[in-house]
């Protein structure tokens, strides 16, 4: 088995996300602890679903699929005038113009990131938006993604 949080979070690390992976719930309590800076990224990351599709002829696994879970969000934006911040009084509209499509751009960005230095094959990959979640009303675009991979000796 692969560590796959490890290799989301090292890549949120190089491009300066703060990133959160857990539950739901535990996801909501510590992005409640976080500072939200105007224009940060963040990355949400939920339990991985793994299970084995290959097996060698003794038995043992060689092939893994994994679901992947990743929600990119951005509460603060800037636009060189001032500053605003997800709202529940913005229309939707509104929330896709000011931060889901930038959002959407950066996460394509970061998973393409992310994948291009691995032996990781990309099986699908199916993005949607989430707005007002957590506590801290964050819009988020999700994106849910299966991967393959063969399971080598380290």
């Amino acid at each position: 088995m692969r560590n796959l949080v490890k290799l989301f979070d090292d890549q949120a690390k190089k491009d300066k996300y703060l990133f959160l992976y857990g539950a739901r719930e535990f996801l909501n309590y510590d992005l409640s602890n976080e500072a939200l800076g105007i224009g940060k990224f963040l990355i949400a990351m939920f339990p991985i679903i793994e299970r084995v599709t290959g097996i060698t002829n003794d038995h043992y696994p060689h092939t893994y699929r994994a679901d992947i879970t990743i929600w990119m969000g951005r509460k603060f934006e800037y636009n060189s005038v001032y500053v605003t911040g997800s709202d529940l009084d913005e229309t939707y509209r509104q929330k896709y113009d000011r931060r889901l499509f930038a959002c959407k751009q950066e996460l394509e960005s970061y998973i393409k990131k992310a994948l291009c230095q691995t032996d990781l094959r990309l099986i699908s990959m199916r993005i949607n938006e989430a707005i007002n979640e957590f506590d801290e009303n964050v819009d988020f675009v999700g994106c849910d993604l299966v991967v393959e991979y063969d399971n080598i000796e380290e």
